[in-house]
């Protein structure tokens, strides 16, 4: 298969990840750019080889649809809309979530723009594949979700910064396993410091979908989906365990109550291949890969990042 030549803007933390899944997805390393006189940006440039290194983003940007087939946007939320501006309309670009923490911004542009998709990566793990193949494959209709959002909130002015930037993942996996349920019912608060509040959708197909957050919580983000006789567990997210039936144990000294556990028929395992990759971005960039040479793909576009920011929205205020 003929490489695809790939420009990166941004160097931070999620870049190398990005780069190593691309790299191994038949796109060549051809330019990079940071913030000015980044050493980051430098450093990642010597690493993986890249042909070119641009000292101005906004020069990367605005060449990338002559010299480039795509472009990696990764760098800080409030400046990807004007890379993506920059770039334009004729090359196909991948670019970090949430694309920017401005509603109405992102509202401006999310039908303008169709040549760019969004690293929403837990589309792409393989505990949330097998789960939305095995409700198709099941014919599993008639079920009941709960969602927990146990995000840490900040005590800062930026409180809410972690659920605009990180709990927007979640919202897009809930649009995404359940074609975009609608929002029918909140709780304004459960207490003095509104920290705690229950949202409920309701799917197109009227199964219910409760969004607890209870921030700071002790526990795990959580997916967890009820149908007659068992349920899919996501927790975390990465692992999916499948249960039906319960097991019974009789009482006994130690434990003189009668216990009912679940009974745990599957579990999904890691593939020992994916393991060098960071979870979610090798068949992530595989299907940014088909996106660039027009075939078929399950990559976020800017209206599945405008619900899913749409919801975040809502649910911080």
């Amino acid at each position: 298969m003929k490489k695809l030549k790939l420009g990166v803007i941004g160097s931070g933390n999620i870049s190398k990840y990005h780069i190593e899944a691309l790299r191994a997805s038949n796109f060549s390393l051809e330019a990079i750019s940071g913030s000015l006189n980044s050493e980051s940006a430098k450093k990642l440039f010597k690493i993986y080889n890249f042909k070119k290194y641009y000292t101005s983003s906004s020069e990367l940007a605005s060449n990338s649809s002559k010299n480039l087939d795509a472009l990696l946007i990764c760098c800080n939320t409030d400046n990807i809309i004007k890379y993506i501006k920059l770039a334009g309309k004729k090359i196909k670009i991948l670019c970090e979530k949430p694309v920017s923490n401005d509603l109405k911004e992102l509202k401006k542009i999310q039908n303008s723009f169709i040549n760019v998709r969004v690293a929403y990566n837990r589309r792409f793990y393989d505990s949330v594949n097998f789960l939305k193949n095995n409700l198709k494959k099941e014919n599993i209709n008639n079920y009941f979700v709960n969602i927990e959002l146990p995000e840490k909130i900040l005590s800062s002015r930026n409180k809410y910064k972690r659920v605009l930037e990180n709990s927007v993942h979640i919202f897009d996996l809930m649009n995404f396993l359940f074609n975009n349920p609608e929002m029918t019912f909140f709780t304004k608060k459960l207490n003095k410091n509104k920290i705690f509040k229950i949202f409920q959708f309701v799917s197109k197909k009227k199964n219910v979908v409760n969004l607890i957050c209870n921030w700071n919580s002790s526990s795990n983000f959580k997916i967890e989906i009820f149908f007659s006789g068992g349920k899919y567990l996501l927790q975390p997210i990465e692992v999916l365990s499948i249960f039906k039936g319960m097991k019974i144990i009789e009482p006994s000294l130690n434990i003189p109550i009668r216990t009912y556990v679940p009974t745990k028929i599957f579990q999904t395992k890691f593939d020992k291949k994916k393991l060098k990759f960071k979870p979610g971005f090798k068949l992530q960039a595989e299907n940014f890969y088909n996106f660039v040479k027009g075939r078929k793909n399950n990559l976020a576009n800017l209206r599945d990042a405008y619900n899913a920011l749409s919801i975040a929205s809502k649910v911080i205020k």
